[in-house]
């Protein structure tokens, strides 16, 4: 009787094997690619078109992958208690569910290294996203970045979160790891002082800005760039457009966002003395900054054209600049 009332899913003709893979979230795959050579030639088959599986670094290592705008976190635990248990956390500034499930082990590092390379492995995936979190990791940053750096000679992201870390730490991740697509710096050092950035990258975020200077902010000319927490004046910013305009700055720049202190006649200070069109709206690169009113067109003095507007983000107002190329 037990026998007839099993579910054979490897025995299924291969069409109702499709459908019911496209029906499992990314837990399930991978539980399958274990159970034996068979089901992992079935997981195998389960398509991820665009999702990417980024490692976390912190007191103990997550595998995380982005499947249909949620999140599955693979957490690496020493409490066997919390072994296969699973959580679901919502982040409701972002609207993203994130779906937990522990993973015990008495030797965490070579464990995780067998379920992130099993799971790109399934999956037909690299590791494209690294993340550390410095207070968890603080005493090993040196050993985090050679673990990196060993496994994963390219990486295209890089992001950097905490809060009153040392600027040594954060410096030492900058001099020995650079991106080759994304630096995402969320970190705020205690001593609150400039960093060295260096690279060609496409995108430059700096969450934690308040060491920017208006020297920093035009001497940065990634592709994309956004600096959120800066004390950057309405007047530094009418500066840093007019330098843009006479081609002193910014010249690979295709998008500038950062924060406005002062929304008060933002425009008339902004703009002062900057001819300008009103302009059709622009689409932010960020998907959830919100677009307030109209972008005023400018002109450089070689004829580019570039639209400057503000946005509402999950940080407060932002004034941008677009070109038109």
């Amino acid at each position: 009787m037990k026998n007839r009332d099993k579910f054979r899913f490897l025995d299924l003709p291969i069409v109702v094997t499709r459908n019911v893979l496209s029906t499992m979230n990314p837990f399930d795959i991978l539980d399958l690619s274990r159970t034996s050579k068979r089901g992992r030639w079935y997981a195998k088959l389960k398509q991820f078109p665009s999702d990417i599986p980024v490692v976390m670094l912190e007191k103990c290592p997550h595998l995380m992958i982005e499947y249909e705008g949620n999140w599955y976190d693979f957490v690496m635990t020493d409490e066997k208690e919390k072994d296969r248990k699973r959580e679901t956390e919502i982040d409701d500034t972002y609207g993203k569910q994130f779906e937990i499930v522990y993973v015990y082990s008495n030797n965490i590092m070579k464990d995780f290294n067998k379920l992130y390379t099993n799971a790109i492995s399934v999956m037909n995936k690299k590791i494209r996203c690294i993340s550390f979190w410095m207070n968890p990791l603080e005493g090993r940053i040196e050993e985090s970045v050679k673990w990196v750096k060993l496994r994963f000679p390219t990486i295209d992201c890089i992001t950097i979160i905490g809060q009153n870390v040392p600027q040594k730490d954060v410096q030492y991740i900058l001099d020995n790891i650079t991106p080759t697509l994304i630096l995402r710096l969320m970190a705020e050092t205690k001593e609150k002082l400039p960093l060295r950035i260096k690279g060609t990258f496409e995108q430059l975020m700096i969450e934690n800005g308040s060491w920017i200077t208006v020297d920093h902010a035009t001497n940065f000319s990634f592709p994309y760039v956004a600096f959120m927490g800066t004390t950057i004046t309405n007047q530094e910013l009418n500066l840093i457009l007019k330098n843009w305009i006479d081609m002193k700055c910014h010249l690979n720049t295709k998008q500038f966002e950062i924060n406005l202190m002062d929304k008060e006649n933002f425009l008339d200070t902004v703009l002062e003395n900057i001819p300008y069109e009103i302009g059709q709206p622009i689409v932010p690169v960020n998907l959830y900054h919100n677009l307030v009113g109209e972008g005023c067109d400018i002109k450089r003095i070689d004829g580019l054209e570039a639209s400057v507007y503000t946005c509402e983000g999950t940080m407060g107002l932002v004034m941008g600049l677009k070109t038109k190329n």
